[in-house]
């Protein structure tokens, strides 16, 4: 998922982690863009 910021990032987290059947997530941050990739 793309956030605006951290913040951002930990409510749509949160909302992931409520829904069934999701038991845990895992989180990486990418400081820089590695690849050019048109966004959707």
């Amino acid at each position: 998922m793309l956030a605006r910021d951290i913040p951002h990032l930990e409510q749509a987290i949160q909302r992931v982690r409520a829904t069934a059947p999701v038991d845990r997530t895992e989180s990486a941050i990418v400081l820089s863009r590695l690849l050019n990739r048109p966004r959707l």
